[in-house]
Order: structure tokens, then C-alpha cells, then sequence
């Protein structure tokens, strides 16, 4: 009568040893005594000014509409609750991606909203890695979704470029309570 030697892969057994060594060493790891965790939760923590890197958290992108050239990014956030009647801002970063000799921006909303200041702002001077803020003031004469666009052109070394983005506003109807 013949033998047949089946061969079984230790894959199985190195996967599973693996997995033990992991979870000791997750286990062990986790395990502190409670004054410890009670000193890491009762210490203070020192209050710090927000730094650049959190107030872009705050910012959203805004979607580019076309593949313009520009080499820039905008972000955005709303400042105010937007409600139909009432006056609310909006922040605007523009960011380019490599140094721009001149920019400008100007804002175009869609019926509905109405422009409480400047259609446009411009600068000039702007290095790689910096960017430039503006706020502009909205008013909402209808409740609904709408849209500012944002057309941004620059001059660089290797000439003008210009891009579009779109900025989604979504304005609330006050109710009879808050008017």
C-alpha cells in the first residue's frame, strides 16, 4: 500500500503566533495603573493660540468649475449663519502653488444673493506657501441653495493663468420666533 505525504503550509501556524505576539504586545501595552491615567487626565492643558495649521481645518475647498492654469487653491468658510434677510461673510483663502507676481478675484452670486461689499479684491507679491485672505459680505434675499463664483487670475513668470471656483451657499428661512 503506497503513503501519500500531504504537505501542510506553515502559513497558517506563522500567521497565528503572529497574531498572538501582537495582541500580548497590545495588551501589555494598554496596561498602566490608574494614577497614571488619572495624572495624564487631571493635568492642565496650557491654552495655545490657534496656529495657522488649525484655522485651515476651519476652511473648506471650494470646487474648481474648469482646468484653468491657475496655480492656485481657494478654500472657504462661512462666518455667519446665512438666513434669509440678514447680512453673513464669508472667509475666502486664496493659496498659490508657486510664487505670483499679481492676483485678483472677483465674485460673482447667483440670484438670490447680493453682493454687501467689493466684487473683487487683488494683491500682489505672494510667495510660495503664502496665501491671502478676504471676507466677503453677502445678504440672502430667499431662502435656498446658490453659489458665489470666484474667478481668480494671476500673473506669474510664465505668464497669466485664471481659474474658476464655485462656493456653495445654503441659506435658512428665519423663522417667526427669530425675525
Amino acid at each position: 500500500m503506497a503513503c501519500l505525504k500531504i504537505r501542510v503550509p506553515r502559513f497558517p501556524q506563522r500567521l497565528a503566533t503572529g497574531l498572538l505576539v501582537a495582541c500580548v504586545a497590545l495588551a501589555s501595552v494598554g496596561c498602566s495603573s490608574s494614577d497614571e491615567v488619572q495624572s495624564k487626565v487631571a493635568a492642565p492643558v496650557a491654552s495655545q493660540a490657534p496656529t495657522p495649521q488649525s484655522m485651515d481645518a476651519e476652511l473648506v475647498a471650494a470646487v474648481s468649475l474648469e482646468q484653468g492654469s491657475a496655480p492656485v487653491g481657494l478654500r472657504f468658510q462661512l462666518l455667519d449663519r446665512p438666513a434669509t434677510g440678514k447680512s453673513f461673510r464669508v472667509r475666502l483663502r486664496v493659496t498659490p502653488s508657486q510664487a505670483v507676481d499679481t492676483l485678483q478675484a472677483t465674485f460673482e452670486p447667483t440670484q438670490g444673493l447680493t453682493l454687501t461689499g467689493p466684487a473683487s479684491f487683488q494683491s500682489a507679491g505672494i510667495a510660495v506657501g503664502d496665501s491671502r485672505d478676504h471676507t466677503l459680505g453677502l445678504q440672502a434675499t430667499v431662502s435656498g441653495v446658490f453659489e458665489i463664483r470666484v474667478r481668480v487670475s494671476v500673473a506669474t513668470l510664465q505668464g497669466p493663468a485664471s481659474a474658476v471656483f464655485s462656493v456653495p451657499v445654503i441659506v435658512d428661512a428665519l423663522d417667526a420666533a427669530a425675525r
